[in-house]
């Protein structure tokens, strides 16, 4: 009996003493046409091919669009549709996998979805995984599936950081659902562009690791906010953010606003006072679009400036208001008790 190669190679990878990988391509179709060769380029174009199984212990699956990928020379291969990364999932028109370094070339991608862990237990006491419900867009990364040495996935321990994703320019996020706001969000003006960026350990990440440093441009509700994106207790990605003492100018120094600016899946919003004209409005709820800002419920004062206009005092308690940029008009839309305002004769009660 003579001992082939292969079957040494076997023995070895079985006993964890040289490096193997998991890679399989597994066609089922219905025509008996498993593959067809390209003769100019030796490209193999294989279809039929439902799922591709990178990592066991990381957890990476290639699922390929209509079940078709391009094999090239030594193993590397095209393809197009969704990359399972442990807690991340690719969708995408255009991938390159090269099989030495053993990472993917993430070409054309047109989101990334996230999974975190819930904030609560479920009835087992575990932390079972949430979906984030929102994406980053536009981008272009490399996906390190595995260290070229460690394709087998037995050494976790040395290994912890991989896989990896390290983004090699700007990513977005667009808020243009229509169940925010009912869609007031364009995405050709509002959406947060992130920094370059690098997440590692795809599989097991915490969700503080849900970190994204950027800028939020909003329609020219406020000045670009550079405040860093993360995970909130709605499972959206955004941000809280304080103003300070002085404020942040509003809808092109229109008006003013201090307090708290909070981004998450029900939009732009703001906890705090805002101040246009002669007028100051204060809620814990106030909402930003581009189009108008509405509050409810809201506390509100008409104060006479120090000029001679003739400007009433109009207190309120409790009301909803809505203001409409560009134009300069602002009033209550529903309110539980009659308006009156006042000066130094009786103006009106409505």
């Amino acid at each position: 009996m003579q001992v082939q190669p292969r079957l040494r190679q076997h023995i070895l990878n079985n006993a964890g003493k040289q490096d193997y990988d998991a890679l399989q391509f597994n066609s089922t179709v219905d025509d008996n046409v498993n593959a067809t060769i390209n003769l100019l380029n030796n490209d193999l174009a294989m279809k039929g091919v439902s799922v591709i199984l990178m990592s066991d212990s990381q957890d990476v699956r290639i699922y390929p669009a209509e079940k078709t990928i391009t094999i090239k020379k030594n193993r590397d291969f095209t393809f197009a549709g969704s990359i399972k990364a442990g807690r991340l999932q690719y969708y995408g028109k255009e991938y390159y996998f090269h099989y030495d370094p053993f990472t993917i070339d993430l070409i054309n991608v047109d989101s990334v979805s996230f999974m975190a862990s819930s904030f609560g237990k479920n009835d087992d006491g575990q932390q079972p995984l949430v979906r984030v419900k929102n994406v980053l867009e536009q981008v272009t990364s490399t996906l390190e599936i595995d260290a070229p040495s460690h394709t087998s996935g037995r050494q976790q321990e040395k290994y912890r950081s991989i896989p990896s994703s390290p983004a090699r320019g700007r990513a977005s996020s667009t808020s243009d659902k229509r169940s925010i706001q009912r869609g007031a969000y364009k995405r050709d003006g509002f959406y947060y562009r992130s920094d370059p960026f690098k997440l590692d350990s795809l599989d097991n990440f915490t969700n503080a690791g849900l970190t994204f440093n950027g800028t939020l441009v909003s329609s020219g509700i406020f000045p670009d906010i550079r405040e860093p994106l993360r995970l909130q207790t709605d499972y959206a990605l955004g941000f809280v953010k304080p103003t300070g003492d002085a404020g942040m100018p509003l809808y092109g120094r229109k008006a003013q606003f201090t307090s708290t600016i909070t981004l998450n899946s029900r939009g732009l919003q703001g906890n705090g006072s805002l101040e246009y004209l002669t007028t100051r409005l204060g809620s814990k709820q106030l909402i930003f679009t581009p189009t108008a800002r509405s509050a409810a419920p809201i506390r509100s004062r008409t104060s006479l400036p120090p000029s001679p206009a003739r400007c009433p005092t109009s207190p309120r308690r409790r009301c909803t208001c809505a203001w409409s940029p560009p134009r300069t008009t602002c009033g209550p839309s529903r309110s539980a008790s009659p308006w009156s305002c006042t000066t130094t004769r009786p103006c009106c009660t409505a």
